[in-house]
C-alpha cells in the first residue's frame, strides 16, 4: 500500500525510522511531506494514488477527496475532526481514525497558564518591566476559591479540572452530557455561565456546538467573568466576545484557536479587543505531545491494516 503523510505532524527522526521500519520494511510505500500544501491541488497531487493519507490539520473537502479514488484511510494527526468530510468517508468507505488524547496534559496545562496570565496580568506587568517601570500600585487575584465553570468533560476537560482543584478552584461542570464519575457540582448550562468566574470550553466543533458562546451567552455571565478556548474556534463567536470585551461586558479571554488556523487576517475582531489573550493554536504544541501523536498515529494505521482499527470515528 502506498502511505502518504500528507503534511508535517512533528515527527522526530527516530519516529519517523520508526515508521519506515514498519511500513516500507513490509512493502508499503511511504512518502513525507514536511510542508503544509499550498492549496487543494498540490494535495491533491501528493496524495493521489495513496491508499492511507496522514493529515493533522489539512482541510479535506468532497471536493479533495473525490480527487482521490484509491483512498482507503486517513489518519488524522489531531484530536478534533471536524476538518474532514466525514459524511463523505462514510459515504465512500473511507475509514477515519483521530489521535484522541496525546495532547490532554499539554492542553490542560495551557488553559492553567492562560488562565493565571489573565488574573494575574502578565504580559501587561512584563511590558511594564521591560519598559522601565514598576508595579504602580496594580494588584492581581488569587486562583484559590475562584469558580471555573468547564464546558467539555472529556479527557482534557477531566485533566484540567484536576490542575484547577490543586489550585483550590470550585470545579462546575456543565450539564450537556451525561457525566457520571465525578464528584463535581453539575449545572444546567445557563446557571453555570451566570455562576462561574471563569468559564473554559472543551469541546469539540460539533452542530450543536457551534457558536455556543455567543451575544446570549455571554449576556448571562458576570461582568468580571474570564472565557478561555482551547477547544475549537468555531465554538466561539468572536464578534461578539469582541463586542463584550470592548463594552466591559466581560473581563477578559484567553483564545488559542480560531476559525482559521493563524495567521490571523488583519482584521480579525480579537486582535484589538480589550483584555484578549491570544495565541496561534499552541495549546496541543509540546515535545511530549508530538511523541505521543506520533505513536497514536502508528498504531491506528497498523491496527487498520490487521483488520482491528484504532481510534476510529468513521
Amino acid at each position: 500500500m502506498k502511505i502518504v503523510i500528507a503534511e508535517p505532524i512533528g515527527l522526530s527522526e527516530q519516529m519517523r525510522n520508526e515508521y519506515n521500519s514498519t511500513f516500507a520494511d513490509h512493502g508499503h510505500k511511504i512518502e513525507f511531506f514536511d510542508t503544509v500544501p499550498e492549496n487543494e491541488q498540490e494535495c491533491i497531487q501528493r496524495c493521489r494514488n495513496a491508499e492511507i493519507v496522514v493529515i493533522s490539520t489539512y482541510m479535506m473537502t468532497s471536493s479533495l477527496l473525490s480527487e482521490l479514488p484509491s483512498l482507503k484511510m486517513i489518519a488524522v494527526a489531531f484530536t478534533g475532526y471536524d476538518h474532514v468530510d466525514i459524511e463523505y468517508c462514510r459515504e465512500n468507505g473511507i475509514s477515519v481514525s483521530n489521535a484522541a488524547g496525546y495532547s490532554t496534559t499539554a492542553v490542560a496545562e495551557q488553559t492553567v497558564l492562560m488562565i493565571l496570565s489573565l488574573i494575574r496580568n502578565a504580559r501587561e506587568m512584563e511590558s511594564k518591566c521591560r519598559a522601565l517601570k514598576g508595579r504602580e500600585g496594580y494588584l492581581g487575584k488569587e486562583l484559590e476559591g475562584m469558580k471555573v465553570g468547564i464546558i467539555g468533560y472529556g479527557l482534557i476537560g477531566q485533566k484540567t479540572a484536576q490542575l484547577l482543584t490543586a489550585f483550590g478552584c470550585e470545579i462546575l461542570l456543565a450539564e450537556r452530557n451525561t457525566i457520571t464519575e465525578s464528584s463535581h457540582k453539575q449545572l444546567p448550562l445557563d446557571e453555570l455561565l451566570a455562576e462561574a468566574d471563569i468559564i473554559s470550553l472543551h469541546i469539540p466543533m460539533t452542530a450543536e456546538n457551534e457558536m455556543l458562546i455567543n451575544s446570549t451567552a455571554i449576556s448571562k455571565m458576570k461582568n468580571s467573568a474570564l472565557i478561555i478556548n482551547t477547544a475549537r474556534g468555531g465554538v466561539v463567536d468572536s464578534e461578539a466576545l469582541a463586542d463584550a470585551l470592548n463594552s466591559g461586558k466581560i473581563s477578559g479571554a484567553a483564545i488559542d484557536i480560531f476559525e482559521v488556523e493563524p495567521p490571523l487576517p488583519a482584521t480579525h475582531p480579537l486582535l484589538n479587543a480589550k483584555n484578549c489573550m491570544i495565541m496561534p493554536h499552541t495549546a496541543y504544541a509540546t515535545v511530549e505531545a508530538m511523541e505521543k501523536r506520533s505513536d497514536i498515529v502508528l498504531k491506528n494505521i497498523v491496527s487498520w491494516l490487521i483488520g482491528k482499527g484504532g481510534n476510529v470515528i468513521a
